[in-house]
């Protein structure tokens, strides 16, 4: 686990009894959301948007 500072990242490696095959998955938590309504200010969000294109596309 990852603690960033708008967000965790979790990553689970995951194995199919079946046939071996293994995956990684990876859950971000955006962590700033309010408990009322939405947050002020996007920014955040939008980073942590980004931040999960750029997991996606160097893990494909």
């Amino acid at each position: 686990e990852y603690h960033m500072s708008q967000y965790l990242l979790s990553e689970f490696k995951l194995t199919d009894s079946r046939d071996g095959q293994c995956r990684t998955i990876r859950h971000f938590l955006y962590t700033e959301w309010p408990e009322q309504g939405v947050p002020k200010a996007g920014e955040g969000f939008i980073d942590v948007i980004g931040q999960v294109h750029k997991t996606k596309e160097g893990f494909g």
